[in-house]
């Protein structure tokens, strides 16, 4: 079984450190490969720095631009002044664990644990992109919402679910505010509506949410042409004829808004007519058993009840930001994906091993995750996860700009 707490790899000495590549993304030497194969090296040392967090840091220039790195530059904890164990703030995360329990845990100050999950997200992010060019879509999809609310309880919001139905793979999860309906006391409904002058949830949030992931839904799939007519990239799953891999067949509840989604536009709505995309609909009343057609995404939703603070029912614990909201969930995404066991008896099979992807090479990314900072213009990660990234979500009744840090658009 991965364990989130062990690592295989030796910490790198200052002395031995090679910067990979340079930070200029108009070099020629700011793709790997090329700077790999540069000789003599594209880098040569240019002194060092002492800080007292990491003592003393090298520092490098390149030959070709001129630009300047350090090791620092590299690293995941770049711009830090204290470090803290990122493998345990992960296993904190996914038991259920508020930022407040993480930083009594650590001697830390909230700010100091959000940061940190911020780093650690977009640090998954780009690896799930990375996931997703080496997976082929083989299998249906299912699709559902998970509810919940950040801010307020006036302010509800649907997390939808992109979940392969045989790997257990969560594809993408796309975050949408939809409005607070349901019964209300005349109280209720006066706040709403005083709450409502300063910030509105768009009425078709849940069609646009699914629409969303259709799109997501469909790039991934144009990877199939890899797989080799009459086999399957998901393991335990009937191999596919050419014309099941040309069909994308989505399962979802009986919502009306995801058959307005599908027919209320004129690129789906052919893609439906010629049975591109098929839509298959199940009751949610019906049982939710490992026969439910649904089951995989209720699975996943009665885990994120149990294993994610904020979305414990009856708790105190909620979502304040809808970015750091998601940060988190892009987190248990990662945990979910790559760490937690297919099925309890069967602990050494992960989702990712069902959907085909190599798990030799997710160890090693696995690795450099907690070490090597991620950059936007080597690997640019998935619409939904790029919005995260750059803390482009709107939050209710928030600052209508977020602070991101420069370092984090390089």
């Amino acid at each position: 079984m991965r364990s989130i707490t062990r690592s295989i790899t030796v910490a790198e000495a200052p002395h031995t450190f090679v910067p990979p590549f340079c930070l200029n993304p108009n070099c020629r030497y700011h793709s790997e490969p090329a700077a790999g194969r540069s000789a003599p090296p594209w880098f040569y040392r240019h002194g060092r720095y002492h800080t007292a967090a990491f003592s003393f840091v090298p520092r490098f220039r390149c030959r070709h631009c001129g630009r300047g790195c350090s090791r620092q530059s590299f690293r995941l904890d770049y711009y830090a002044k204290r470090i803290l164990d990122y493998r345990e703030l992960l296993r904190q995360l996914v038991s259920c664990g508020s930022t407040r329990d993480m930083a009594r845990a650590t001697a830390s100050t909230t700010s100091t644990v959000a940061n940190r999950i911020e780093r650690l997200a977009r640090g998954a992010a780009a690896l799930h992109a990375g996931v997703l060019q080496r997976v082929g879509v083989a299998e249906p999809l299912v699709i559902d919402g998970f509810q919940n609310f950040a801010v307020s309880k006036y302010y509800p919001n649907n997390i939808n679910l992109l979940v392969g139905q045989h790997s257990g793979l969560l594809y993408d999860c796309d975050y949408r505010t939809i409005r607070r309906s349901g019964r209300m006391s005349e109280r209720q409904k006066r706040r709403r509506e005083q709450l409502e002058e300063h910030f509105r949830a768009p009425s078709n949030a849940l069609v646009e949410g699914f629409r969303t992931l259709v799109d997501s839904a469909m790039r991934v799939r144009s990877h199939l042409h890899h797989c080799p007519e009459g086999e399957s990239s998901v393991r335990g799953a009937p191999a596919d004829t050419s014309e099941a891999i040309k069909a994308l067949l989505l399962l979802t509840d009986e919502k009306n808004e995801y058959k307005r989604a599908l027919f209320g536009d004129t690129h789906y709505r052919l893609l439906t007519a010629s049975r591109m995309i098929r839509h298959e609909r199940t009751l949610s009343t019906e049982a939710r058993t490992a026969e439910n057609p649904l089951f995989v995404v209720n699975y996943f939703d009665r885990q994120l009840r149990k294993d994610l603070k904020e979305c414990v029912r009856h708790t105190v614990c909620f979502g304040r930001n809808v970015s750091n909201v998601m940060q988190r969930m892009l987190l248990y995404r990662l945990y979910h994906n790559h760490y937690k066991a297919y099925r309890h008896r069967r602990p050494h099979e992960r989702h990712e091993i069902r959907a085909g992807v190599d798990g030799a090479w997710i160890d090693v990314e696995l690795e450099r995750l907690y070490e090597r900072r991620p950059f936007l213009s080597r690997t640019p990660p998935i619409e939904t996860d790029r919005l995260v990234w750059l803390r482009q979500l709107v939050t209710p009744l928030g600052r209508d700009r977020e602070y991101l840090p420069k370092f984090a658009l390089a």
